[in-house]
């Protein structure tokens, strides 16, 4: 079999995917035609798309969510010394989670005067 290129991102310029690597299974759906599911199995990821033209437009739906998720590069998280010793102690989530920290924004802030500065 034939490998699968996926297109270029602007995270990755290319991901080549092997067909063995990959699994279809379509089954029939009482309110949409069809479901299509691909499972990576190298990564472990499934996806799962409902169609109402055919089993074509839900493959190619599946390979480019595919792409997206193996080519998206995680952005780092932003925390501070601080606020990851709180998330271990299993401290008060709502200052913690999603945005980056004050802490860290203040560090960023202090940087980029010294780079401005510098010029």
């Amino acid at each position: 079999m034939e490998p699968i290129k996926l297109k270029k991102t602007d995270f990755q310029s290319e991901l080549v995917v092997s067909e063995d690597d990959l699994k279809w299974e379509t089954k029939e759906h009482p309110f949409y035609k069809m479901l299509v599911s691909l499972h990576h199995i190298p990564s472990g990821e499934k996806i799962t798309q409902a169609t109402n033209i055919g089993i074509s437009e839900g493959k190619k739906f599946c390979l480019r969510e595919l792409q997206v998720r193996l080519c998206t590069i995680p952005k780092e998280e932003r925390f501070c010394e601080w606020c990851h010793k709180k998330m271990e102690e299993g401290g008060y989530k709502a200052k913690y989670c999603g945005d980056a920290c004050r802490n860290s924004a203040r560090e960023n802030r202090k940087g980029r005067k010294k780079n401005n500065e510098e010029r």
